[in-house]
């Protein structure tokens, strides 16, 4: 079974138990924790981006949120001498590092068990790269950084559906925004042996809506 069905069984049982419950009571002073997923184009790990946060509510149909997002990967390709040779050389490797911050402000339509809001926030998110070519010795080693490093700052409005599975513990939102952002790449550096050549890279901008939206599972706290 795919991913998507999976998760599609797993709303509907929990959908499916969650209409025999009460509707939840929002309250100023209210607060979750929320566990993100974004960049889904079919639901497939490798779309995945997401972050963890918390929300509170400063008035019993307005929420303050927060969220984090931190990742890091390294992946290393390792040095095969020929067969039969005594060749030497140093390992290939790649490292991708990513964080960011989103703030934003939702006001909520009702207090009931499905709730649409709407709102607004910003964001920050900065990436960073860095490349080391496999080599044979007595080759110098090429390292190549932020091919693909940037900054991003975004502004945008949201629109979406709160769910809640479980009177004021437990819900689900979906959302979509539509905003604007700027990017500024950063400078690539390749250093090979003493040597180090940096090429500027240019800066890029986007306003429309996300077209993959949002997910978010909240916990409340008592």
């Amino acid at each position: 079974m795919s991913k998507f069905l999976c998760l599609l069984v797993l709303v509907l049982v929990l959908c499916s138990f969650a209409f025999g419950q009460e509707k939840p009571n929002f309250d100023a002073g209210s607060k979750a924790l929320l566990f993100e997923w974004s960049g889904f184009s079919d639901l497939g790990a490798n779309a995945y981006m997401g972050g963890i946060g918390g929300k509170y509510f400063i008035s019993p149909l307005m929420g303050v949120r927060g969220a984090l997002q931190f990742s890091h990967m390294k992946m290393t390709n390792p040095f095969n001498p020929v067969p039969g040779t005594n060749q030497t050389g140093k390992d290939g490797e790649s490292t991708a590092s990513l964080f960011g911050l989103a703030g934003a402000v939702e006001v909520h339509l009702s207090a009931q068990r499905v709730s649409p809001f709407f709102g607004g926030g910003i964001s920050f998110q900065t990436t960073s790269t860095e490349e080391k070519d496999m080599v044979t010795d007595p080759n110098p080693q090429t390292t190549t950084k932020n091919a693909n490093g940037y900054n991003e700052f975004a502004i945008f409005g949201l629109v979406g559906v709160e769910f809640f599975l479980y009177k004021q513990m437990i819900s689900l939102a979906a959302e979509y925004d539509i905003g604007y952002a700027k990017r500024s790449y950063k400078d690539e550096e390749i250093t090979s042996a003493s040597t180090t050549v940096t090429y500027k890279q240019g800066s890029g901008s986007f306003y429309g809506i996300e077209n993959s939206g949002m997910i978010t599972l909240a916990v409340y706290l008592p």
